[in-house]
This record gives structure tokens, sequence and C-alpha cells, in this order.
């Protein structure tokens, strides 16, 4: 197991929040405070190289109309990979695997 994609677990969040601040410029406080009011309802696919995510997406359950009809959809938000681990296409395999949820 120790190559591949899966859905992140609580343990894997200081991980998360290493990526996210990498790729983002916002505050540790604010990664911290996205991971402790939406981990439990949202689904984070990552890409984890000998046990630690490095490319990760966010899988965020969203719904819309369309006609008058209520279609539930999910967005792909906050996607990141570590720089010394991007070109390897770490991302499209997390594409692909989102789009099979």
């Amino acid at each position: 197991m120790g190559e591949g994609i899966r859905f992140a677990k609580k343990q894997n969040i200081p991980a998360l929040c290493e990526i996210w601040k990498q790729c983002f410029s916002d505050s540790q406080e604010y990664i911290q405070l996205f991971y402790n009011k939406n981990f439990e309802r949202i689904k984070i696919l990552a890409y984890f190289v000998n046990e630690k995510p490095v490319s990760m997406l966010h899988l965020v359950d969203a719904s819309f109309e369309n006609k008058a009809e209520h279609q539930r959809a999910r967005l792909i938000y906050a996607t990141g990979t570590l720089p010394e681990y991007r070109k390897k296409g770490y991302m499209g395999e997390l594409i692909k695997a989102a789009t099979k949820e």
C-alpha cells in the first residue's frame, strides 16, 4: 500500500495541510480551520508515495437546478501537488479517479 490513490484519513491532515500550504497562499490558521470544519463532509482523494500524501484533490457535494430538476454534482476543489512530485502524472490519475466517484 505504499504508493497509489486512496481516500485521506484524519491522520493525514498534517500532510494535507503541508500540500495546501505549498500550493496556495492561505494561512496555516485558515487551512486548519478548513479541515476542522469540513473533513467529515468532504472526500479527499490523495496520491500516496511511501504512505505519505503528495498530491490531493477535494470532492465537495453540490446541487443545482437544471430545467426545474434538482441535480446533484460533485465539485473538484483545492487541488495540489508538492513541488518535488509534480510532472509525474499524479494529478491526472487523481482526476481520473474522481470522475469515477
